[in-house]
């Protein structure tokens, strides 16, 4: 079960898909339940209390095992169906589809229950063929499919006139549209069927609905709103001791003044969430709530007790299987000890996480580690993966920007697809609607223009700033990634030296250092290694020992590392020199290799680099 996989939105249903828990399930007696629900399946015939038992039984199953619920509720089905109860078929089939979606196992859940639509379509009442129909919004909701659940929901709104019905379909779409960055419109479905939840005396359903609007003030950082609507949702909840309402507002709210930084009151709501958990026995959320607070120690600088809280949730999260939850604690605890410098446990940390992100296509989590990466591996001093976890995190913003660009290319395809289908509809019934609907295209037509010329002026907008950010790097790497040769082997005697060691080889490459920086030996362009060998006074073996060594390159791109620095200092200190005067003056004799080298170290051309310096020199004056 992957409690950390689901959006806060989807794990928080509408009542009329949550198993009604007993506040006091820490105190139920599997057994006693495993007895009574035999005695009530050997019966011939069950009344309606009895029918209804079994359904509770088999909810709070689901507090200490989920097969246990499943077990229970396909027992139940067979005298619903022998009975010929079409209402209880239909709390069966939404049960069956939330446990099998809680065990991770969503399809199942939802072939049963349209097994179940099928099977009796001639027997249900429109609403209950609707109640069915809420199913399918949920599954499509889940596996992100989220037009075509809205599709339907606007199709099933006008056709039921049950209120509960409406109010979950809003709610439904008030969770799609916050998913999708629609804020305006979520909380318009939210405060609809808040109405409707208010109008029904619903008070499970508006204290979901308080949560939601918690949750959507959050997101748009309305911080004082939403810790009013958390507080709403709270004293409703006290008051029903509805130990589910409470677990979720406790974390909710801790989250929310970690965010702020009142990190006191962040421990505060998240022991009040822990003891609950404890209290249901409910270990695998006990992960979230751990980790959560190991992320308050760390802004609190007390990384005992933050690294503490991350090793209790990674064992919660290896004990119930929860890969999502690993990826997340192995993360920060790489960030901690990188905050720590504790550099070698931080690397072994976000290589964990890296697998899990990568195993998860978790590329928004993929990219922050390669960026620790990037910091990590230039506090040690190691540049050139330091540059290439820096490359790798600018690769992988780009691909995540671009997939968000088709992704909502698609949106705008659907939409298009949908409209042209209405006007088809519109032309059969009136040739008025043929002038609307080729107004409708127009206007289609010019907002789509207008879409693509934002896309192009954002992409512009986003090389440029991806560009600014490579010449900055590369200033910062030109001005401080430098190998410091030895000062005292100025003074030695140059001897050749003919046995390879450590000490040796650290002795060649501080001749080496010192030719490259003082001597500056390697703005002869037809420089080889034979000729390097014999200025250092040793032989080609050697030099390229100790390169390999020392600097962890081989000795073409350590010598073009030196012409390619000396190319940015000349262009960045030198403005006046032009890009072939440059070339010549640092070594190479060939535009195209000298472009090429310019390129693989410093991700931009030399034309790009000289144009931001340029930029850069304008904008400072």
């Amino acid at each position: 079960m992957n409690l950390f996989k689901l959006s806060a939105a989807k794990i928080y249903l509408p009542i009329i898909f949550i198993f009604f828990i007993n506040s006091l399930a820490a105190q139920i007696n599997p057994e006693t339940e495993k007895k009574r629900f035999e005695t009530l399946d050997k019966k011939s015939e069950l009344n309606q209390e009895e029918l209804r038992e079994m359904l509770k039984i088999s909810d709070r199953a689901q507090n200490y095992d989920l097969n246990a619920t499943i077990e229970y509720l396909n027992k139940a089905a067979k005298h619903f169906e022998k009975q010929k109860d079409y209402f209880f078929l239909t709390e069966y089939a939404e049960k069956i589809s939330l446990a099998y979606m809680i065990k991770g196992e969503t399809q199942t859940g939802i072939d049963i229950a349209n097994k179940i639509a099928d099977k009796y379509k001639d027997k249900f009442s429109e609403e209950e063929w609707i109640k069915l129909q809420i199913l399918n919004v949920r599954f499509l909701e889940q596996v992100d499919m989220n037009d075509e659940a809205l599709t339907l929901i606007k199709k099933l709104l006008p056709q039921t006139k049950n209120d509960l019905h409406k109010a979950t379909l809003y709610s439904f779409s008030g969770g799609i549209n916050m998913d999708k960055g629609n804020y305006d419109l979520a909380a318009k479905d939210y405060y609809t069927s808040l109405r409707l939840y208010e109008k029904l005396k619903n008070e499970a359903n508006i204290i979901t609905t308080y949560n939601r609007l918690g949750m959507l003030n959050h997101a748009i950082e309305d911080f004082p709103k939403a810790i009013k609507y958390y507080k709403m949702g709270l004293s409703l909840a006290l008051k029903a001791n509805s130990q589910r309402d409470l677990t979720v507002l406790y974390l909710n709210m801790g989250n929310l003044y970690q965010k702020v930084d009142s990190l006191d009151k962040a421990i505060y709501y998240y022991d009040k969430n822990l003891e609950i958990l404890k209290k249901t026995n409910n270990v695998p959320d006990m992960a979230r709530n751990l980790l959560n607070r190991g992320n308050v120690f760390a802004k609190q600088k007390n990384f005992t007790k933050a690294f503490e809280s991350y090793e209790q949730a990674l064992e919660i999260c290896n004990e119930y299987n929860i890969d999502f939850g690993k990826m997340h604690v192995y993360y920060n605890i790489g960030k901690g000890y990188i905050e720590t410098k504790q550099y070698n446990k931080a690397i072994s940390a976000l290589d964990s996480a890296l697998y899990f992100a990568k195993a998860m296509e978790a590329k928004d989590i993929e990219l922050g580690i390669h960026y620790s990466f990037s910091d990590v591996y230039e506090a040690t001093r190691n540049f050139e993966k330091a540059y290439a976890s820096y490359t790798k995190y600018h690769e992988l913003e780009k691909e995540v920007m671009n997939e968000e660009k088709h992704k909502t290319l698609s949106e705008l395809e659907i939409k298009y697809e949908t409209e042209l289908k209405d006007q088809k509809i519109a032309q059969i019934n009136q040739s008025l609607a043929t002038k609307k609907a080729e107004n409708g295209l127009l206007i289609l037509g010019v907002v789509l223009l207008i879409l693509i010329a934002g896309f192009i002026i954002f992409f512009l907008i986003y090389r440029n700033r991806t560009l600014k950010q490579l010449y900055e790097r590369n200033i910062e790497l030109m001005k401080n990634f430098q190998f410091k040769a030895n000062e005292e082997d100025e003074l030695e005697e140059v001897t050749e030296i003919t046995v390879e060691n450590e000490d040796n080889l650290k002795k060649i490459f501080d001749r080496i250092l010192y030719a490259l920086e003082k001597e500056k030996i390697y703005t002869n362009p037809t420089l080889s290694l034979s000729e390097t060998a014999e200025h250092v006074k040793s032989n080609d073996k050697y030099v390229s020992a100790a390169i390999a060594e020392n600097a962890n390159m081989n000795y073409s791109n350590f010598i073009n590392f030196y012409r390619i620095n000396e190319a940015k200092r000349l262009i960045y200190e030198d403005g006046h020199f032009n890009l072939n005067e440059v070339m010549h003056t640092c070594g190479f004799n060939s535009r195209t290799t000298f472009y090429n080298a310019f390129k693989k170290h410093t991700g931009l051309s030399p034309k790009q680099f000289k144009e931001m310096g340029e930029t850069e020199l304008i904008l400072a004056s």
